[in-house]
C-alpha cells in the first residue's frame, strides 16, 4: 500500500518529464544561475526564461525528424561585458555540460573553445588563495598549507 501509494505518482511525474531534453534543463540552469555567475539582473533572467519557454514550445510542435530542440537565440549586441566572450568577442557565454561535469563556455564553439571554470564572478580561483597556510607542524616545526593540485586542493 505504501509502496503503490508512492509509485503512482511517481510514474506519472517520470512520464511527464520524458519529453524534456538535457538541453532544455541546461538552459533554464544557464538562465536562472546567470545572477550567481554573470551578474545578470531579474529582468534578463525572466527574459532568458521566457524565450527558453518558447523554444520548448516550438520544439514541441516539431517532429523528431525536423532536427533537435531549437536553440535559444540572442543579440550579440546586447550581451553584457560578464556574457560576452572575452576570446571571441560575438559568443555568449553560458552553462555547458561534459562528461566530467559542468563548466563555463562559448556559444561559438567549435570555432571559439573559449571556457572557464564554473564559479562566480569575483570568486574566479574557487575562493581560496594558494598557497594557505595553516600553521606550523609541532613536531617538525616545518609550514603547513593547503595547496592547489591538479585533482584539487590538498594539505
Amino acid at each position: 500500500s505504501v509502496l503503490s501509494g508512492f509509485w503512482g505518482p511517481f510514474a506519472g511525474d517520470v512520464e511527464s518529464l520524458k519529453g524534456i531534453r538535457t538541453s532544455q534543463v541546461v538552459d533554464v540552469l544557464d538562465a536562472t544561475l546567470g545572477a550567481h555567475f554573470f551578474g545578470d539582473d531579474e529582468s534578463i533572467v525572466d527574459a532568458r526564461l521566457s524565450a527558453i519557454e518558447d523554444a520548448a514550445q516550438e520544439g514541441a510542435t516539431q517532429t523528431e525528424s525536423a532536427g533537435g530542440y531549437p536553440t535559444v537565440a540572442f543579440d550579440p549586441e546586447e550581451l553584457s561585458s560578464t556574457r560576452r566572450c572575452p576570446s571571441c568577442g560575438t559568443g555568449r557565454l553560458g552553462l555547458k555540460l561534459s562528461r566530467t561535469g559542468g563548466f563555463i563556455g562559448c556559444s561559438n564553439y567549435p570555432s571559439c573553445g573559449h571556457t572557464r571554470q564554473l564559479v562566480s564572478d569575483g570568486d574566479a580561483d574557487g575562493g581560496a588563495n594558494f598557497p594557505m597556510e595553516l600553521g606550523t607542524d609541532p613536531e617538525s616545526g616545518g609550514l603547513v598549507a593547503i595547496q592547489n593540485g591538479p585533482y584539487g586542493p590538498y594539505i
